[in-house]
């Protein structure tokens, strides 16, 4: 809709390099985001300290 000049406003939008050829972000922060992964304790093989244990795993 903000592409189409329907809105012209929205808020709560994640930055990524391709909106940001097509729409102004602001420069002030709006919030935070965070991710989580969840893995089963039964999977020892991860390892929250070491990124490399995730290889070959699928998200």
């Amino acid at each position: 809709m903000l592409k189409d000049g329907e809105i012209d406003l929205l808020s709560d939008v994640s930055i990524t390099p391709e909106r940001e050829n097509e729409m102004l972000f602001s420069s002030y922060s709006m919030g935070t985001e965070s991710y989580y992964l969840y893995v089963s304790n039964m999977d020892t093989g991860i390892d929250q300290t070491d990124y490399t244990t995730l290889e070959g795993k699928r998200i």
